[in-house]
C-alpha cells in the first residue's frame, strides 16, 4: 500500500493517505516496465495542499497517464481539488463521458473507455480542452476554479468518485502550455509507457 505519492518538483506539495485502507497499491513492472498506483475505485485516495506554489489560478495545464478498468454510469475521478470551492476534476462522470469539471459549466468528450489514456487538459475558462493521446476530445467553456489543493483518484470529500483503475503519471503546470510544450510532454508519456500519442496540432 502507498501512504504518499511525491511531488517531484522544487514546491514538495505531495499528496497522502494516512489511513491504511484508503492507499491505493503499488504495481511494479505494470506499464512498460514502469509502475503504476492502482486504485480500488471504493476508498482509495491521496490527498495535499499547494503549500509552496499557491493555489493554481487558470489557466493552468494537467496531463495524466491513467487507466479506468471498468466504466460505467458513476463519477470517477482522476483528479480533484482539495475543496467544495476549488476543483481541478478530471476523469469519468456519472452519464459515462470523459469530462473535466473546475466549476460550473462542466466540460465532457466522448463516452468513457478501458484504455490507457494521455490526458492533456487545458483548464481555461471559455478556451478549456481535454484531449486524449493527443486528439481532441471536446473544447469550450467549463468552470474558472483555480485549485489550491490536490486529490489523486477520488473526489476531494474523501466519501465519493473513487477512480476504479491505475494511474501512471500526473503532471501539472501553472499555466497554459504551447502547443509544442503540449507534445513535448505527450510524446516523452508514450515513450516512457509504450503508448500511442498524435502531435496536437
Amino acid at each position: 500500500m502507498v501512504g504518499a505519492w511525491e511531488d517531484k518538483t522544487a514546491n514538495e506539495d505531495d499528496v497522502t493517505q494516512g489511513t491504511a485502507d484508503n492507499k491505493p497499491t503499488l504495481q511494479t513492472n505494470e506499464l512498460n516496465g514502469e509502475p503504476t498506483l492502482r486504485f480500488d475505485g471504493s476508498n482509495d485516495y491521496l490527498q495535499g495542499a499547494f503549500t509552496t506554489g499557491g493555489a493554481l489560478t487558470q489557466p493552468f495545464t494537467l496531463l495524466a497517464v491513467a487507466e479506468l478498468t471498468s466504466t460505467g454510469s458513476v463519477y470517477r475521478y482522476i483528479t480533484d481539488g482539495d475543496d467544495a470551492s476549488n476543483r481541478m476534476v478530471s476523469g469519468q462522470r456519472d452519464d459515462g463521458d470523459w469530462w473535466i469539471y473546475p466549476g460550473s459549466p462542466a466540460l465532457a468528450g466522448d463516452p468513457s473507455d478501458t484504455n490507457w489514456n494521455i490526458w492533456t487538459v487545458v483548464y481555461n475558462g471559455l478556451s478549456s480542452q481535454i484531449w486524449l493521446n493527443g486528439v481532441s476530445e471536446v473544447s469550450g467553456e467549463a468552470g474558472t476554479d483555480e485549485a489550491d489543493g490536490l486529490t489523486v483518484g477520488g473526489s476531494y470529500t474523501g466519501a465519493a468518485s473513487w477512480w476504479l483503475g491505475d494511474i501512471a503519471e500526473i503532471i501539472i503546470y501553472d499555466s497554459e502550455l504551447n502547443t509544442a510544450d503540449k507534445n513535448e510532454v505527450g510524446n516523452y508519456m508514450a515513450d516512457r509507457y509504450n503508448l500511442s500519442y498524435s502531435d496536437i496540432t
